[in-house]
């Protein structure tokens, strides 16, 4: 389910293990639908940053309004 999804993604930021979270973000963010997308972006984000993954990290940025808080720092 979806709140399985955003609940690992969560602990995942929060241990920190931005390849996993990466990798899970990145296989399952096609299949999701814009409304999800939102949800996970900032943690996919994140880890797309931690990782140096700057074509995931365009990616995700898109998604992110820029007069947001997130928007500014991660873009």
């Amino acid at each position: 389910s979806f709140d399985s999804l955003l609940g690992m993604l969560r602990c995942w930021h929060a241990l920190g293990d931005w390849e996993r979270l990466g990798n899970v973000a990145a296989e399952v963010w096609n299949d999701l639908p814009p409304m999800m997308q939102n949800a996970i972006v900032p943690l996919a984000a994140s880890a797309a940053w931690s990782e140096g993954n700057w074509d995931r990290m365009r990616q995700y940025v898109d998604r992110i309004a820029e007069s947001t808080a997130e928007g500014s720092v991660f873009r």
